[in-house]
């Protein structure tokens, strides 16, 4: 009987240990460092590499295309306050640019890169309303006999070549959104080529005359280099990545281009508007300005 019970409480002790080795078990999986030092690693302890994901700098490469929505503005003083002259006061249009983009990733929400791009500036404005003194020949003799006051809408039109280097600084606050800052420099690559059009109010039954044929537009064109040639400004753009495989992003992307540099310098020219009345007067142009708004999209592959 004495040995039954031996027996007995003997099963019984193994059967506890059993029962309590086993949870305590079940307790270090879900906590496997709980228990052990960190530098403790043997075959029972996962190495914290497989544990947690280790971060390793990356370089991505990219082409990007997309479009400028340029602005541009001009004080005109001194001409008189109804002329065609007017119109260079302003204007806006679209463009487009290509570029090659490079980063580097060095942490998980940082990096540094540059956009190496083409673009092209073009612009435009029309005003109405405007009036322009036209002289009337006597057909007899060649000569200006009169003039009249016509009415009439000025087009002006410009476009431009630039290269552009903009390095920049990303933030990625959130999961594959990101925030770039960073200068920018422009070089131009052509001139600034432009476009003037009067049009005559089709009220009037007065025409332009070449000597040779009459019409109701005439279109004078002229260059004009952009001055200073190196310009400086800052970027700021805000752009999602959205992932096509492990190696490759899609990444749209919209961005604002505020120049420090004037567009073109002070130029002093005469407006003849009023030529027959009051004469030629000069006007000036003061420096223009040019900033721009950026929608792209890129393709980025990671090396």
């Amino acid at each position: 009987m004495k040995d039954s019970v031996t027996l007995v409480t003997l099963v019984t002790l193994v059967t506890l240990l059993a029962l309590t080795s086993t949870c305590f078990a079940q307790e270090d999986i879900l906590r496997p460092y709980s228990k052990r030092p960190v530098a403790v690693r043997d075959s029972t302890v996962p190495d914290m590499v497989h544990s947690r994901k280790v971060f390793v700098p990356s370089v991505r490469l990219g082409i990007e295309a997309g479009m400028n929505y340029n602005i541009y503005t001009r004080a005109i003083s001194g001409s008189y306050l109804s002329s065609p002259t007017t119109v260079y006061a302003q204007g806006s249009g679209f463009s487009p640019f290509g570029a090659l983009v490079a980063e580097l990733t060095f942490a998980p929400r940082f990096g540094i890169g540059v956009r190496f791009l083409y673009e092209t500036k073009n612009f435009e404005n029309t005003v109405t309303e405007v009036t322009s003194e036209a002289g009337i020949v006597d057909p007899s003799t060649g000569y200006v006999v009169t003039y009249k006051t016509i009415g009439m809408d000025a087009t002006f039109a410009s476009t431009s070549s630039v290269v552009t280097i903009a390095p920049y600084v990303r933030w990625s606050p959130f999961l594959r959104f990101m925030l770039q800052l960073g200068p920018v420099i422009q070089f131009a690559s052509t001139a600034m080529a432009t476009s003037t059009t009067q049009t005559i109010d089709n009220t009037e039954t007065f025409r332009f005359y070449n000597g040779i044929t009459f019409s109701k537009s005439v279109t004078v064109y002229d260059e004009e280099e952009i001055t200073p040639s190196t310009r400086y400004g800052l970027d700021l753009g805000l752009g999602y990545s959205i992932p096509v495989s492990s190696w490759c992003d899609i990444v749209p992307r919209i961005s604002y281009q505020w120049m420090f540099s004037p567009y073109t310098g002070q130029v002093t020219r005469y407006d003849a508007s009023k030529d027959y009345s009051s004469g030629s007067v000069p006007y000036t142009a003061a420096e223009a300005t040019l900033h721009g708004l950026q929608v792209s999209v890129a393709l980025m592959f990671v090396l």
